[in-house]
């Protein structure tokens, strides 16, 4: 209802991510169109794919399509005897779809959250478990240190970046574990504040002064209210 009433101000009021692009953008489903730069990955609710897909890959990552904060992410091995038990309770036994990903090995250095404006980059971190858990998200108990932006990081920035501008969402966190793209956050978009004590400058300034407006109806794809 939120992102309906504040698609009439659009146009009228600054708003930093349109609505509807936020509408459109699932932050975990949206990204499996990009199969070049995203992990092999699977969305299902049948438990018998999900089980094929862990014995293909081996080491499997499973996480719900709308938690947030590292909730509800496991990590299953094909020799795991908790996978069944995995499997039946994410996807509150075959009702709901599910997400997994093919294990990236370089996911123990840590994920790497970058932060764009208008498809540039502001800025990146790493965020770590420093109990050598799976889930690095600050929510779950991950730190972070300063992270450099790499040619591969670019490329998938490059690819992004006309998809995000096209609808309206001009501040935006992309999760990247080595050189794979996990997740794109349009919702909130978090690290800034870490990111602006690495860097010494008040990023949040630079996001609200400098985020475009989109033109008048420009982003208008559903039927208005």
């Amino acid at each position: 209802m939120h992102t309906w009433l504040l698609d009439e101000l659009a146009t009228r009021k600054k708003v930093i991510n349109h609505p509807t692009g936020i509408r459109t953008v699932n932050e975990k489903v949206w990204v499996t169109q990009f199969r070049n730069i995203i992990p092999l990955t699977l969305v299902s609710q049948s438990k018998a794919e999900i089980q094929a897909f862990i014995d293909t890959h081996h080491t499997v990552i499973l996480k719900p399509t709308n938690a947030f904060g590292g909730q509800g992410i496991a990590k299953v091995t094909q020799e795991d005897t908790n996978k069944d038990v995995l499997i039946e309770l994410l996807t509150e036994n075959e009702t709901i779809h599910i997400i997994a990903q093919a294990y990236i090995k370089e996911a123990v250095k840590g994920d790497k959250r970058i932060l764009l404006l208008n498809g540039d980059p502001l800025g990146a971190i790493y965020r770590i478990n420093p109990n050598h858990g799976h889930r690095h998200n600050l929510f779950a108990g991950g730190i972070t240190k300063p992270a450099e932006i790499t040619p591969s990081d670019h490329t998938i920035i490059e690819h992004l970046a006309p998809h995000l501008k096209k609808l309206g969402l001009f501040f935006v966190g992309i999760d990247i574990l080595g050189d794979k793209l996990i997740e794109v956050n349009v919702t909130s978009p978090t690290c800034l504040q870490e990111m602006s004590r690495y860097l010494g400058k008040d990023l949040a300034k630079e996001v609200v002064l400098n985020v475009p407006q989109p033109p008048k109806d420009s982003l208008q794809t559903e039927t208005k209210f």
